[in-house]
């Protein structure tokens, strides 16, 4: 059970700290998710998330903008011969000077930030030097351009995608990104990270993929972790005191009990009679497919659990009610099951194995989010994207 935990939360631990592994095709320097934590307590049961489209942009960097007002020249080094080199442990931007002597076409070479490239070693056959400078770049996923005087030898090209308007929606596209192991930085609502042109191909297609989906399932969850006075949380007693019980299980001292979408304050007032009750936070928990699995630690921020877990996935819609499949996390003892609820019920999930002397109670409030495209697919390449600073 706790690899199985462990396991759940890969997604949610990967979307909150910085990495630098990307997928295949894709790197990035750094991962930064906007903070998840709460949820609008006026949130439409049925709400609507428009698509924000998938045309991918490339980002242009100042040193670019710089060689773009000289005069992008690279392409005049294709007809420059080159004969075969052998480059045996030097550093890129020496090896693409030493070519260039070779050919009889000195230039200085110079990364992007001013520091020795990485130590390669390759052997170049002959070719042009346009070519033989791909080659020395490929070797480090890097790129090249040349201003007429000088070769610059810049990082992997970076690009942006529009987010959703929509912040279920948001947190859908960032659960399929993190699914996929795509590492990428969510920067003034755009999905920023770098990929070659394959990987911008499949990053596209993940993106898609969530929109194609015809309604997705949101989850708003509160999470307490409860000390009881009496060593045990005495759910009967709420249930004997509440006439809004749809359906009732209990699993040893724990309980699943489904109440009617006004009885959300009940359950708070219940649990502080019983006992301690610490506020572990909130949040939306949004799977990028409608049947999809949406995992989290208990709580949001500082004061979530490590111990304890929540994993949620949703069904279809039928007949007014909505498929709900949870399991709780972090524990010795399978603690799980399938509910059938109305949207904007109120779902308890309390646990049945005590942490330390606490129980994880979470309140989770199911919603629907029904997608529109409605976005126009253009077959122009968009331009490229400015920045102020080099990332």
């Amino acid at each position: 059970m706790k690899m199985k935990f462990k396991a759940a939360l890969a997604v949610t631990i990967m979307s909150s700290v910085s990495s630098v592994v990307g997928a295949e095709g894709v790197q990035t320097r750094s991962v930064s998710a906007a903070s998840e934590c709460g949820y609008a307590e006026d949130a439409p049961i049925f709400g609507v998330g428009m698509a924000a489209g998938t045309n991918a942009t490339p980002v242009l960097l100042p040193i670019e903008r710089q060689i773009e007002a000289k005069g992008d020249k690279s392409s005049s080094l294709r007809s420059v011969p080159v004969p075969a080199t052998n480059v045996d442990g030097w550093t890129a931007d020496y090896a693409m000077m030493r070519l260039s002597q070779t050919a009889g076409r000195p230039i200085w070479a110079l990364t992007e930030d001013g520091q020795p490239g990485a130590i390669i070693s390759t052997n170049i056959p002959a070719t042009s030097l346009a070519d033989a400078f791909d080659r020395i770049a490929a070797t480090k996923g890097k790129r090249w351009r040349y201003d007429g005087e000088k070769v610059y030898l810049l990082g992997g090209r970076e690009w942006t995608i529009p987010m959703p308007t929509s912040r279920d929606l948001a947190i859908a596209v960032k659960d399929a990104l993190a699914k996929n192991d795509v590492k990428a930085s969510i920067e003034n609502n755009m999905i920023r990270f770098e990929a070659d042109d394959d990987g911008v191909s499949r990053i596209r297609a993940v993106v898609n993929e969530v929109y194609s989906q015809p309604r997705l399932n949101p989850y708003d969850v509160k999470f307490f972790k409860v000390y009881p006075t009496k060593g045990e949380i005495n759910w009967s007693s709420l249930v004997e005191r509440t006439d809004a019980i749809e359906t009732v299980s209990f699993e040893g001292k724990g309980a699943t009990i489904v109440l009617d979408p006004t009885a959300g304050a009940v359950i708070e007032t219940f649990l502080a009679r019983e006992g301690q009750v610490n506020v572990l936070g909130s949040k939306t928990l949004v799977a990028s497919t409608a049947a999809g699995i949406a995992s989290n630690a208990a709580g949001c921020g500082a004061s979530a659990s490590g111990s304890r877990g929540l994993e949620l996935a949703g069904g279809a819609y039928e007949r007014g009610r909505i498929g709900l499949s949870y399991s709780i996390l972090g524990s010795n003892v399978d603690q799980s099951g399938k509910l059938a609820v109305a949207p904007g019920a109120v779902v308890v999930l309390a646990d049945a194995v005590p942490d330390q002397g606490g129980y994880m109670v979470a309140i989770v409030r199911p919603r629907v989010l029904e997608l529109q495209s409605g976005y126009p697919v253009s077959s122009v390449a968009p331009a490229p994207t400015r920045i102020a600073a080099a990332h």
